[in-house]
């Protein structure tokens, strides 16, 4: 997956322990000098400012709704595991 998804690019690190990105990714990603960087699941991710800015403000009046999904989906897996392990004791 890793092999299948991912292209190289060779980067430096100056003498501030920063990662400079490489041109071609620069352009690629339409970033400038303002960056956002965040965690995702397993992976980090660097957006433009401008657009994680839009992206927040299009999508965070949703997010009262995802995060109850996501506490009700956690609760219920929480609940199968439970009862499964209280299964498995009692045989």
């Amino acid at each position: 997956e890793q092999l299948f998804f991912s292209a190289v690019y060779p980067a430096d690190i100056d003498n501030q322990g920063r990662i400079l990105i490489p041109e071609r990714l620069v352009q690629i990603a339409g970033i400038g000098k303002q960056v956002v960087i965040t965690g995702v699941y397993d992976h980090l991710e660097i957006w433009n400012k401008q657009d994680f800015d839009e992206f927040v403000s299009k999508y965070w009046q949703q997010y009262p709704q995802v995060q109850q999904n996501a506490r009700q989906a956690i609760l219920k897996d929480l609940q199968r595991r439970t009862e499964r392990e209280g299964s498995e004791w009692k045989q």
